[in-house]
């Protein structure tokens, strides 16, 4: 906004409302029984929710995945979404030898048994704003490790919940996953971090108040 001369003082962020009791961190259980409806193992687990777009640059992702955390027994990177790019990434992915380590998911009508089995949720976005399918992971209390666009910068720098890294960096994404896939006492604060942040952020009654505290503000303004 303010590249199009937009004063700072003229812009809000009110985040989409998300229904926190249905996006939420599973039972030892129901994350176990997510993992064995998707048919996946124990290893550890990184889904990346979105279109399969160039912004979205999943390719990048796949390449540091195949640099690092590909080589752990078990791990597996799972990409739900479907779009134009869909049949390179499936080359890529051969290409690579990762059949095995990252699934194509295709188009999922609801995402929720995959957070629940997820242990981190990535995006690796060249742009975004605030992405919701990283909201609803958040409300279910995965980690996150995003590259560093406008959205997920603002909920790091309010919240310990995930890592960042450059846009386009390939290597200090492969860092940030193999030291992320090697730190389950630092998902599990992560993820704690994570779901108090949405709770606090992205539940109707929160969304509710900063909308009417903005319009409270700007009555008052032209009162004033």
């Amino acid at each position: 906004a303010e590249s199009f001369g937009i004063s700072r003082s003229r812009v809000s962020l009110i985040p989409n409302a998300l229904d926190v009791e249905y996006f939420r961190p599973p039972s030892v259980e129901e994350k176990s029984r997510a993992r064995r409806a998707l048919g996946v193992g124990d290893g550890f687990l990184a889904i990346n929710v979105c279109r399969l777009t160039a912004q979205k640059n999943q390719a990048l992702l796949v390449d540091a995945w195949a640099d690092g955390v590909a080589s752990q027994a078990d791990a597996l990177l799972a990409i739900l979404g479907a779009g134009p790019l869909e049949e390179k990434l499936r080359e890529q992915i051969t290409r690579r030898g990762l059949d095995r380590s990252v699934r194509l998911a295709g188009q999922v009508s609801d995402p929720l048994p995959w957070y629940w089995a997820a242990d981190l949720f990535v995006l690796s976005s060249d742009w975004e704003g605030l992405s919701n399918s990283l909201m609803e992971a958040l409300c279910c209390g995965l980690p996150m490790l995003s590259t560093r666009v406008s959205g997920s910068e603002d909920v790091v720098e309010e919240a310990p919940v995930g890592r960042l890294v450059d846009p386009g960096d390939r290597e200090a994404l492969r860092v940030a996953l193999e030291e992320m896939a090697g730190d389950s006492a630092g998902r599990t604060r992560s993820g704690e971090a994570a779901r108090a942040y949405a709770k606090n952020r992205y539940a109707l009654s929160a969304i509710v108040e900063q909308t009417l505290a903005l319009y409270r503000g700007l009555l008052g303004t032209r009162r004033a």
